[in-house]
């Protein structure tokens, strides 16, 4: 067969060939633009959503704990401040074996198993990934020792961070309280969010009441972290806001004055500036230091301070239920003068002891300086003066339980003064109503002869007494019982406190000349002039008007008290109640001393030192306004004298 002109299989081969090659390089050339097109759009593009995603996925979003307010006396002293420390912090959430982690810190920096078990159990409380702090204070040695060794430990870090502390410790416990480790019921009752990075919070006192003004607000801080969980850089930061600085009514030199005063001994003591309702100070004693508890006291020294017999954790002041004793005869003798019950020339006639018709027991009048037979007939100023206990049995069955009662409500007893501490007592006033609804027994006649001197049914706080004293010293006003002075947000802007006034007793201006004047007796000529550095107030330079108080805390059954005979812990508890100066009341002080006689030797101790205090700083103003008067104006000197509410010296007696 012939061949076919034109046909070359060879050339046709290549064409298709070419033609395959040719779409080929099309499709891959189609590829790369592709690639190189989103390459363009991820690097160039989008760079940095992508460099952000990748700094998320190595960074840490951190709670930064707020700085805790400033807590100062009236004068600007500090009480309780934060100090600055390095802190050993674990976060959970980036340590692979917690157990192992814990024992390798152990062993490096010889954390003691104590602060091992805080930790486990703060660990209850906060989530996963809240840093805890496993060492409050690192020494400098602890320090060093971490740093050089960090990389052993992700998770783990050496933070700066804030530390409470009460420079003036157990002097100030009494008024600032504490702050320690917050535990799961506390953190339910705060906002958790706010509280991510806080491991303390204010357990009692002021620290607790003002817990939310203190605390501030929390802070957040988002850091880059390197493979090993150490930090890089800061990528961002919410800075915290501090908590509210306060100022307190507390002079803390008059504050350490009394505390010192007790020398030891149990008791508590409360003075208050009458003009305003500040508290000047506010002692319990024996006492104990805030700064044990802050970052974990361990159970050896709080079994100690629990067990101590003489109750250093227990705030008398605020707490403790006394008997009044003679403190509570003032307030009757308002309340008979008022009710005409009694005169001021009305007489009783004292036998030395007391009785009630059909009743057997015999009510002894003990008063210091009675005499064999009684002290015959008395009036309400001489038994003010001489603390009377026959005029005060009589008196109270004249007026009745329940006059009585509404006299002491009318001061304040049995109810909180509501100061600025939330675990205050109320005390109780005793009446029929009450004995049968917590006794589930009668009132009797004998139960208001007891209550006319202070004992059986009749129980005050000092806080209590203090404010009693004081609205007597201003002839029933007063303002409420205050511990803050002012307050200062972090902005700077400070809000001064001034305490709303009580309900007024109102009362005849006679009844209230009557018994002010039979108070200054008791200090001049009465149970409270003993000589000063004995047992009683004795004799300032100053007036002062006051009243003596002993009361019970065993039954003797109808036999004289005997100090020597009787057990400490069986042994009268001494009171004292005092205002001063008389005319112009700058202090009032009421003062319980547990088992001993020095109630009226320790309130003197206080109210000179205050006094003494406000006559220096009086003469140095005094001092100040002369040196800047005019050189024309000779009389302006003149002008400048302070008036400190200070008598005339006393040239024949030198107490001082």
């Amino acid at each position: 067969m012939p061949r076919q002109l034109g046909y070359n299989p060879t050339k046709l081969a290549d064409k298709q060939f070419n033609k395959r090659v040719t779409r080929l390089l099309i499709a891959l050339f189609g590829l790369v633009l592709v690639l190189a097109t989103r390459l363009f759009y991820l690097q160039i593009q989008q760079h940095h959503y992508y460099l952000d995603q990748e700094e998320r996925n190595r960074s840490n979003l951190l709670a930064i704990e707020p700085r805790r307010g400033l807590i100062t006396d009236r004068n600007g002293v500090v009480l309780a401040n934060d100090i600055t420390v390095y802190s050993l912090v674990v976060q959970r959430d980036k340590v692979k074996d917690l157990k192992q982690t814990l024992a390798q810190l152990q062993d490096l920096l010889g954390i003691s198993a104590k602060e091992i078990q805080i930790f486990l159990k703060d660990v209850k409380s906060h989530p996963r990934f809240a840093p805890i702090p496993l060492v409050d204070r690192l020494t400098e040695e602890q320090t060093a020792k971490f740093m050089l060794n960090q990389y052993r430990f992700p998770g783990v870090s050496a933070e700066v961070t804030y530390i409470r502390h009460y420079p003036l410790g157990a002097a100030m416990a009494p008024v600032t309280g504490y702050v320690s480790r917050i535990n799961e019921k506390e953190l339910q009752q705060v906002d958790p969010a706010n509280y991510g990075a806080s491991t303390n919070i204010g357990k009692i006192g002021v620290e607790k009441y003002f817990e939310k003004d203190l605390h501030g607000q929390i802070g957040y801080q988002r850091i880059a972290m390197d493979a090993l969980g150490r930090k890089t850089k800061e990528l961002s930061n919410i800075p915290p806001i501090p908590g509210n600085n306060l100022t307190l009514t507390i002079d803390s030199q008059l504050q350490e004055a009394a505390y010192k005063a007790f020398n030891g001994s149990r008791g508590a003591l409360v003075a208050i500036q009458p003009s305003t309702g500040q508290i000047l100070a506010l002692v319990s004693s024996p006492s104990y230091d805030p700064n044990l508890f802050v970052s974990g006291i361990d159970s050896k020294t709080y079994n100690a301070l629990q067990k101590d017999p003489h109750q250093p954790l227990f705030n008398r002041a605020i707490r403790g239920q006394f008997p009044f004793g003679s403190t509570i005869k003032p307030f009757y003798a308002l309340q008979g003068l008022e009710t005409g019950a009694i005169t001021p020339n009305t007489n009783v006639y004292d036998p030395g002891y007391f009785t009630l018709p059909g009743v057997k027991h015999v009510w002894h009048n003990w008063t210091w300086n009675v005499k064999h037979g009684g002290q015959g007939n008395v009036n309400v100023t001489r038994a003010l003066e001489q603390s009377n206990d026959t005029f005060f049995f009589t008196l109270a069955i004249k007026m009745g339980i329940d006059k009585m009662a509404d006299i002491l409500n009318q001061f304040g007893f049995g109810k909180k003064t509501n100061i600025e501490m939330l675990e205050e007592s109320t005390g109780h006033i005793g009446t029929p109503a009450w004995k049968q609804a917590k006794k589930h027994e009668k009132w009797y006649a004998g139960d208001t002869v007891s209550a006319g001197i202070g004992q059986g049914y009749v129980t005050m706080t000092i806080t209590q007494l203090a404010q009693g004293i004081s609205m007597i010293a201003n002839r029933g006003q007063q303002h409420k019982l205050t511990l803050l002075l002012q307050e200062q947000t972090p902005d700077g802007k400070t809000r001064p406190y001034v305490s709303p006034m009580l309900p007024e007793v109102k009362l005849k201006p006679q009844t209230w000349d009557v018994v002010i004047n039979g108070l200054q007796r008791v200090i001049e000529v009465g149970t409270g002039s003993y000589h000063f550095g004995q047992k009683e107030f004795g004799k300032p330079k100053y007036t002062a008007a006051g009243k003596t108080g002993t009361a019970q805390v065993y039954n003797y059954k109808g036999v004289k008290y005997s100090k020597s005979q009787t057990p400490i812990d069986l042994r009268d508890n001494s009171l004292f109640e005092v205002f001063a100066p008389v005319d112009n009341p700058q202090i009032a002080v009421a003062v319980v001393n547990e088992h001993e006689e020095n109630a009226g030797l320790i309130a003197r101790q206080v109210v000179d030192f205050y006094l003494q205090k406000q006559e220096a700083a009086n003469a140095k103003q005094a001092s100040s306004s002369i040196a800047g008067a005019s050189p024309d104006d000779p009389d302006a000197a003149a002008d400048e004298h302070p008036d400190d509410g200070l008598a005339e010296e006393d040239d024949e007696e030198d107490d001082a």
